[in-house]
């Protein structure tokens, strides 16, 4: 009897196993569809391959890191036009500016995390690490801190719930290749985050790209509505922040350059006049500290960072 059931189970699971190796397999309605990867929020250090101008990323909707890589830009290497700074993951809490037809994030809440990721506490006079660094407490303003703007998520993110908003630093034209983070005092900054003139640096200097030819870079200003230092003051502090911010042991280049203070005041039409103000007048006036080629010398590259190595000249 034993036999018997036996044999009949072993019958039954033949005739399963041979139902279900010809059967048809079944057919589901509906066309394949690609995976869509879904780009997470960028990271602090992250390269920008777009140019990220606040006109359009004030809605947050534009994709503005088509192809942004994880990780360091040092690390990557790739060509780009700035790096985030700092992130927001909850976009809603970033500050806004109320004053238009409808609030947009605050660009100028980036600079802060800008200055902090460029270094610039290291290397500004109103700091205790800039007064030793360029002995004098004369509140110099480098400026080659380059732009800020911010960016979010595309519509994509956005549906899937991403609220993040992020700050980015970024120059002005060519793409760079090495990272801005830490760049204050001593490294090499990118040509589009110096400011350079092609002949005086008093305002309103028309800046031209830090890569073609040029006589002048601005390494400082200086704004002077309230105390205007003395002319010798202005003239040590500006050179020895020169020294501090190019890594230049002789800031003069055996002659071929020239580094000194241009002040500049505004009439009562915000025109630019040159020299002090009038003696207890209570006028806006600038001071800028400037590099200048001499001997109608031209120079081909910013002057931050490069140390003691040939001064790029034009040929």
């Amino acid at each position: 009897m034993r036999r018997r059931v036996l044999g009949v189970l072993l019958l039954l699971a033949a005739v399963a196993g041979a139902g279900l190796a010809g059967a048809a397999p079944r057919r589901l309605a509906g066309s394949p569809v690609p995976a869509v990867l879904v780009a997470a929020a960028p990271r602090v250090g992250d390269c920008v391959l777009a140019d990220p101008r606040p006109d359009l990323m004030v809605d947050r909707t534009a994709p503005a890191l088509p192809t942004v890589p994880a990780g360091d830009c040092a690390a990557s290497r790739l060509p780009h036009v700035g790096e985030v700074v700092s992130v927001y993951r909850d976009g809603p809490l970033f500050p806004v500016d109320n004053l238009g037809v409808r609030p947009v994030p605050d660009v100028d809440a980036c600079r802060p995390a800008a200055d902090a990721y460029l270094g610039l506490d290291r290397i500004r006079p109103d700091t205790d690490f800039g007064q030793a660094a360029t002995r004098s407490a004369v509140p110099w303003v480098p400026a080659a801190v380059g732009r800020v703007a911010v960016i979010g998520p595309d519509a994509l993110q956005r549906r899937l719930g991403q609220q993040w908003v992020a700050c980015v630093s970024y120059g002005r034209g060519s793409a760079f290749r090495t990272s801005v983070r830490g760049v204050f005092p001593g490294g090499v900054l990118p040509d589009s985050y110096a400011v350079c003139t092609a002949a005086s640096p008093a305002p309103p200097r028309p800046a031209v790209p830090c890569g073609i030819p040029h006589g002048v870079e601005v390494i400082a200003v200086l704004p002077l509505t309230y105390r205007v230092p003395p002319a010798d003051e202005l003239a040590t502090s500006c050179t020895a922040l020169t020294q501090a911010v190019t890594g230049r042991r002789d800031v003069t280049a055996g002659g071929a350059l020239a580094v000194g203070v241009t002040v500049t005041h505004f009439d009562v039409q915000g025109r630019p006049v040159p020299g002090y103000p009038a003696s207890g007048a209570d006028q806006p006036a600038e001071a800028a500290c400037a590099v200048t080629a001499t001997g109608g010398r031209r120079l081909v590259a910013t002057l931050s960072g490069a140390g003691d190595a040939p001064l790029p000249l034009a040929r």
